[in-house]
C-alpha cells in the first residue's frame, strides 16, 4: 500500500501539491477539485436543513434525506452565488446531492472554457 507523504490536510485542499526540486508546485487535480464541490453542497444542503454534511451520502435519494424541493431551490441559489454560475432551469432532474454537485462541476468547466478561449477580433 502506498501511504500519501503529505498530510491530510493537504490532500483535500483545492489544489494538491508535488514535490519539485524541494519546493512546493501547485497542479490541478480533477479528482480533488470534484470532492471540494460535493464537500460544499454537502455543507451548503447541511446549513439549509439542520443536517450534518457528513451525513448527506452522496448517492442516496434527497427525499431519502429528508430534502424537499424548497430546499433544493434555495441551495441552488446559494450554490450560485457561493460558485459565481447561473444554474438555468429546466435542468435534468435532480434526484441526489450527487446530481447537484455534478450539474454545478460541468457549469465550472463550462464557465472556465469560456474564460479561457481566445477573444475573435
Amino acid at each position: 500500500m502506498h501511504a500519501s507523504r503529505f498530510p491530510p490536510i493537504l490532500q483535500f485542499t483545492r489544489a494538491a501539491y508535488v514535490s519539485g526540486i524541494g519546493l512546493g508546485i501547485p497542479v490541478f487535480d480533477p479528482k480533488i477539485e470534484n470532492m471540494n464541490t460535493l464537500a460544499t453542497v454537502q455543507r451548503i444542503i447541511a446549513d439549509q436543513t439542520g443536517l450534518f454534511a457528513m451525513d448527506l451520502q452522496p448517492t442516496r435519494p434527497l427525499e431519502e434525506l429528508g430534502i424537499d424541493s424548497l430546499t433544493v431551490i434555495e441551495s441552488m441559489f446559494l450554490l450560485e452565488d457561493e460558485f459565481k454560475v447561473e444554474i438555468p432551469g429546466g435542468q435534468a432532474p435532480i434526484r441526489t446531492i450527487q446530481d447537484i454537485a455534478d450539474l454545478v462541476e460541468q457549469l465550472l468547466l463550462k464557465r472556465d472554457s469560456a474564460n479561457t478561449e481566445p477573444a475573435t477580433p
